[in-house]
């Protein structure tokens, strides 16, 4: 099944609306996720890495996907893959992002919302390190 046949079969199934299911844990989270990591960045390139280099530019960027990744990325993920694999139960337990949110959390606390910092740490890290390098120097040869 292609990506027309799976657009098909989920109109088929769950309306127009269907295609937009999870829409409401993407904006929730993408907002503070993307206001972290440029207001981040900033910061540590005007308190840290206060040289311009290259080096400094992929250490500030490396820095802002950490801090994106603990304070937003991992809990947006662990909530993403908690209500995903409800979605797909028998009887799901939550009615949305939000009774979800707080079901988890009354049940675990916040571990419930924060599994696998390490590994989103990494990812985030490198991925903003490479971003804001690439930008950096693309931006500096249009100037």
């Amino acid at each position: 099944m292609g990506i027309i046949g799976a657009g098909k079969h989920t109109v088929a199934e769950h309306g127009v609306r269907g295609l937009y299911r999870g829409l409401s844990c993407l904006l929730v989270f993408s907002i503070p996720k993307t206001g972290i990591r440029f207001g981040s960045k900033e910061f540590y390139d005007a308190n840290i890495f206060t040289t311009k280099s290259r080096t400094n530019t992929f250490l500030a960027g490396a820095c802002a996907g950490a801090t994106e990744a603990l304070l937003v990325v991992t809990p947006m993920e662990t909530l993403k893959v908690k209500l995903i694999h409800d979605r797909l139960l028998p009887n799901p337990r939550f009615k949305g992002l939000i009774d979800g949110i707080k079901t988890i959390y009354a049940e675990s606390g916040f571990n419930g919302v924060y599994k696998g910092p390490g590994p989103t740490v990494l990812r985030q890290s490198s991925n903003q390190a490479i971003r804001f390098l690439v930008y950096g120097e693309v931006k500096d040869k249009l100037d």
